[in-house]
């Protein structure tokens, strides 16, 4: 069964955090005047909190926000993108994981948050002011990370909304962002496997061969089947050539043995050229109606890990001809 047939769905990952930073009207008074300069030449930001008490929060949202752009493909401004089922265990696992480093770091530092205020009154010296520090509750209303998902609208499902003119042109639409990040996905690999070509093809080029040149590669090829929500099986071919070429390659070796750069450069050129072929010959993604999403499971798997499903609809625009609304 391919991942079409498993069902598709649109997936959105948000955070959010306080920022402790504040315009400090007397020192932008003051620097202004003894510099000669405009009222709106210059304001001076206090940093009430140094962003170096976040740097765990910062670096697991950033891992978080890493793997969901891995796992899903492109889709709209709002933050959705499209995420197959099997994706969506494998970001779920790793969600579960870290979320929980998020919500044990906002409560270590809501409970250590007037400790944190005082310890800056010596920092910031005469410029420290404690109504400037927003009280406890706000703080923990800053602190946010949630995940949701939706249905993809297909045939039959917004009927209700609109006229069949209308059903055809919201579906034709959707088939359209379809293609698109279906397209997105083969230049993800291209790049990837170019890059690798290109940095391995000859001796003096090696110095700029890092091991993250490889392991792009093969992290791109295990999510494959993630990520092809299509079920091409062009890229399905891909994904267990690549891993036969190169898993068990390191770029330490591949820089010490000029035989095996130029094997390498080879074979990733060679794969690269076959992937270019076959995407400028089917310009859409392969049927198997992937607009058509099991719903029930969809709805299932969002239920049993409290992840909201929100219901869409789609509505003309005059910016690209649709919009999501929550219904």
């Amino acid at each position: 069964m391919n991942t079409a047939q498993k069902g598709t769905l649109l997936l959105r990952f948000s955070s959010g955090r306080p920022r402790f930073s504040k315009l400090d009207k007397g020192l932008t008074i003051e620097t202004q005047t003894s510099h000669g300069m405009a009222d709106d030449a210059l304001g001076v930001t206090k940093k009430l909190i140094p962003k170096d008490y976040f740097k765990k929060w910062d670096k697991t949202v950033s891992y978080l926000r890493t793997e969901f752009y891995r796992l899903t493909s492109s889709w709209d401004d709002s933050g959705y993108r499209l995420c197959t089922v099997d994706a969506f265990w494998k970001f779920q696992r790793i969600w579960m994981e870290h979320s929980q480093v998020l919500e044990d770091f906002k409560e270590d530092f809501l409970s250590r948050y007037p400790e944190i205020r005082e310890a800056q009154r010596t920092r910031l010296n005469g410029n420290f002011d404690e109504s400037e520090f927003p009280p406890l509750e706000t703080v923990r209303e800053r602190f946010r990370y949630e995940t949701d998902c939706a249905e993809l609208p297909r045939k039959g499902t917004i009927a209700q909304f609109y006229s069949e003119e209308q059903e055809r042109e919201i579906i034709e639409k959707v088939e359209q962002r379809m293609a698109q990040s279906h397209h997105e996905n083969y230049e993800r690999i291209l790049k990837a496997l170019k890059h690798l070509a290109d940095t391995t093809a000859s001796a003096d080029r090696t110095k700029n061969c890092k091991s993250s040149t490889l392991e792009n590669v093969k992290e791109l090829v295990e999510v494959i089947p993630a990520i092809n929500f299509a079920g091409d099986p062009a890229l399905d071919q891909l994904a267990s050539e690549v891993s036969m070429a190169f898993k068990h390659l390191e770029m330490s070796t591949i820089k010490d043995d000029q035989g095996i750069r130029e094997k390498v450069s080879a074979a990733a050129r060679q794969m690269a050229q076959q992937l270019e072929g076959n995407r400028n010959h089917n310009q859409t993604p392969p049927t198997g109606d992937p607009l058509q999403p099991k719903s029930q499971a969809v709805r299932q798997v969002a239920e049993e890990h409290g992840i909201e499903v929100v219901e869409l609809r789609m509505v003309d625009s005059d910016d690209d001809g649709l919009d999501f609304l929550n219904a």
